[in-house]
């Protein structure tokens, strides 16, 4: 998906009571990960739940690829 793709997506607008409730489900994450270095894992796990509906993103660290000499 290119950035022009990106643009002509419509986001969903967040009020200021959902934002507040993110800001707080941000700090609980923030706190769960504070002894993890979430950047030198291989595979992140990140679940989301939307009202009825539960998604799972994963998050794949590519490998750098093979230095040929």
């Amino acid at each position: 998906m290119d950035g022009q793709e990106l643009k002509n997506i419509t986001w969903p607008m967040i009020n200021k009571q959902e934002s507040e409730a993110y800001a707080k489900q941000y700090k609980t994450i923030k706190r769960w990960t504070k002894s993890v270095d979430v950047f030198e894992k291989d595979y992140l796990f990140v679940p989301i739940h939307n009202q009825l509906h539960w998604s799972l993103v994963l998050v794949v660290r590519p490998t750098p690829p093979p230095l040929t000499v």
